[in-house]
């Protein structure tokens, strides 16, 4: 796979770790050339992002009223 990547063994290898250091543009690439392009759509698609939507939802107070007291749930 290295010559269809165009990139190092060793960027190669820091991408299959899963290292922090790999710029994005390296991952695509290797998406592309494993013929998996378009899984890069889901990574900005709101509805696949489960761990945002639980941030949203616990960081999101909504308070309503009852004719007695406000209430925060």
């Amino acid at each position: 796979m290295i010559p269809r990547h165009d990139r190092s063994r060793t960027t190669l290898n820091k991408v299959e770790k899963g290292e922090p250091g790999v710029s994005p543009g390296n991952y695509a690439n290797v998406l592309f050339v494993l013929g998996l392009a378009e899984r890069l759509s889901d990574l900005g698609d709101v509805k696949t992002d489960t761990v945002g939507l639980a941030r949203f939802i616990t960081q999101t107070s909504i308070q309503i009223s009852n004719d007695f007291e406000w209430v925060s749930i």
